[in-house]
């Protein structure tokens, strides 16, 4: 039995998604609906805007992007079902409390599964928590079980979480976060997507700038 707070929230998705055959809507759809506060907003954004360009440098096309776009911008839609006072904790999760956090992306499946339309872009928000080494939630998937999207994403994830501030630590140094990526190559990461994902960094694609990502979404 589907839980009645997943219930709503699929509702309020499918409203949404429905009002329009225009697929920008995906952006205010998720602006609606995330309880992403202060600290990560704009995430979704940021980090779909670092998955787009990996995937163009890898040669992904451009229809295959615009799948990844839809489901980059809903990766964490199933957090509007977490407690806002895990979501803001400043302190460290309990193990309870991490259980809960994570159970965020069997939630958004939930949501967005019914809705016409998404199938094809739902193993990023099924799997960008997978690691390549099988270490990962929620299913444990590793190597090539893992959508190639869906690695893309990881990286792009991790990058835009560990630049920025949260309520329990303050964004790192660019730099820093470069090199735990590239420590994570192979057991965590893809990596073909760490090489690209340096490649960028070097080229000084490191900025990733709100104003523009949205722009470049809505010319979509």
């Amino acid at each position: 039995m589907t839980p009645r707070r997943d219930i709503r929230s699929q509702n309020r998705v499918e409203t949404l998604y429905c009002s329009s055959a225009n697929q920008t809507t995906f952006l205010p759809l998720h602006r609606k609906t995330s309880r992403a506060r202060r600290q990560s907003g704009g995430h979704s954004e940021r980090v779909t805007d670092v998955a787009l360009r990996l995937a163009k440098e890898m040669g992904i096309s451009e229809a295959e992007r615009e799948i990844m776009r839809r489901g980059g911008l809903l990766h964490d839609i199933g957090k509007i079902g977490v407690p806002a006072s895990i979501l803001d904790k400043p302190g460290k999760l309990t193990p309870e409390e991490l259980q809960q956090m994570r159970e965020h992306v069997n939630i958004g499946v939930r949501i967005l599964q019914p809705i016409p339309g998404f199938a094809d872009a739902m193993p990023i928000v099924a799997q960008h928590h997978e690691w390549i080494n099988g270490a990962g939630y929620p299913n444990g998937l590793k190597g090539d079980e893992i959508t190639l999207h869906a690695r893309i994403f990881a990286v792009a994830d991790c990058y835009d979480a560990l630049i920025s501030d949260r309520p329990y630590r303050a964004g790192l140094p660019v730099s820093k976060v470069v090199e735990m990526i590239r420590e994570g190559a192979g057991r965590q990461f893809d990596p073909r997507v760490v090489e690209v994902f340096e490649r960028l960094m070097a080229a000084g694609a490191d900025t990733v700038r709100i104003e523009e990502t949205e722009k470049s979404l809505q010319a979509v």
